[in-house]
């Protein structure tokens, strides 16, 4: 029940909630900070998701038709859920006389369009990651093809809101280049929330080190960029350091790339499970490794490791914004010989690795304050509700 005086705000989100993901956890963070006075908001998502605890009222998606899948990427299927999406959101938009939509990714935003064509309520797209770097990667035997549509979603698709979010500026730059305004774009980076600092476990004389890596492994995280990286290494290096992979996926999407270059003994597989099993998992690692490249987005594992003044190993495509050698290690990561030299310099060197664990916690502070996410989101609110306009039509 939304309060008489509060202005209802519907989060949609065309994905299994909550989940141990980075898309999921900035959807969270998002509805959970915007709903302050005099704002009311509510998530509407699939019918399937973790069994936990949420600050808004969830309204799930009363069918599933048979799809219940946790994994990202494209899928036959998702274009009927978003059919039905679409009709879930209209109902609730004539149920709970919703004020303000809030798209997160491109198939809510099509699901929200699809429920008001006429553009009612003024629309807001969350824009957390861009289609022409992933679609390929998800469909290699018709790549491209997929690089084409890809392409094609990020110029055309933004075009039916009425404001988008971008995370970064160089995504909002290609906006623009698409024909929108750029008053019709905001550049917000991903918020931190309360996380336990790092506490890397006491290391042994004589042990192996270990570099982490945390989340899913879809293609797009570029895991083939970390295995060729540890391929990469001096031999006499690759006794010294072990690689946890810390994930709920199966172990066998990675397994034959590891065959290939011998590194099977050198990876081990860690269950992400509860957020605290996540963090003690880390703090058996002395940095964190991100080795996606592809642009577009800001990975959510980033932010909460650069916020808990864990040392960082990225790059800079990813973020730009971080002043290198000092809040994080930045390198190309599709190239192994790189990346295999800057994981030397993290295993040998505790001032360094001391010194981006302090730069890591100035750049949470700087960049991803929660408070001025909350501002920032609260005020983009009452501009939309104050001064509406339509979507362009192209």
């Amino acid at each position: 029940m939304t309060p008489t005086d509060a202005i209802p705000v519907l989060h949609v989100f065309c994905g299994p909630f909550p989940l141990a993901r980075g898309t999921q956890t900035l959807v969270r963070q998002t509805a959970d900070l915007a709903h302050a006075s005099p704002f009311h908001c509510a998530l509407a998502c699939y019918a399937f998701g973790d069994d936990a605890p949420q600050t808004v009222p969830l309204h799930r998606l009363p069918l599933t038709l048979g799809f219940r899948s946790r994994r990202s990427g494209p899928r036959a299927r998702k274009l009927l859920l978003i059919l039905a999406m679409a009709a879930h959101v209209r109902r609730l938009l004539r149920e709970h006389r919703i004020r303000l939509l809030h798209a997160h990714h491109y198939e809510a935003l099509l699901a929200c369009r699809l429920a008001d064509p006429g553009a009612r309520v003024p629309l807001l797209f969350h824009q957390h990651a861009e289609f022409a770097p992933e679609l390929p990667l998800y469909l290699p035997r018709i790549a491209p093809l997929a690089a084409l549509a890809g392409h094609f979603s990020d110029a055309a698709l933004p075009h039916l809101a009425t404001h988008t979010i971008c995370l970064s500026n160089d995504a909002q730059q290609r906006l623009v280049r698409s024909g929108i305004p750029k008053t019709r774009t905001t550049v917000l980076r991903p918020p931190t929330t309360e996380v336990r600092p790092h506490q890397p476990a006491p290391h042994p004389p004589g042990a192996p080190r270990h570099l982490a890596y945390i989340g899913n492994l879809d293609p797009y995280q570029g895991l083939d960029n970390l295995v060729r990286a540890a391929a990469a290494l001096p031999t006499a290096h690759r006794d010294n350091v072990r690689f946890l992979i810390i994930t709920d996926d199966a172990p066998a999407r990675l397994a034959p790339l590891l065959r290939t270059h011998n590194l099977s003994d050198r990876f081990a597989f860690v269950p992400h499970g509860s957020y605290d099993n996540a963090q003690r998992a880390l703090d058996r690692a002395c940095a964190l490794v991100v080795p996606r490249h592809h642009p577009g987005g800001i990975p959510i594992k980033l932010v909460g490791a650069l916020a808990a003044g864990m040392p960082c190993l990225t790059d800079a495509r990813l973020c730009d914004f971080l002043r290198p050698d000092t809040e994080a290690l930045l390198v190309p990561m599709n190239r192994p010989h790189d990346v295999a030299v800057a994981m030397m310099r993290l295993l040998e060197s505790a001032s360094l690795r001391r010194a981006l664990s302090q730069g890591a916690r100035q750049a949470a502070q700087r960049l991803f304050c929660p408070q001025g996410y909350q501002r920032d989101i609260l005020a983009l609110y009452r501009r939309l509700l104050a001064h509406p306009t339509r979507p362009q039509r192209r």
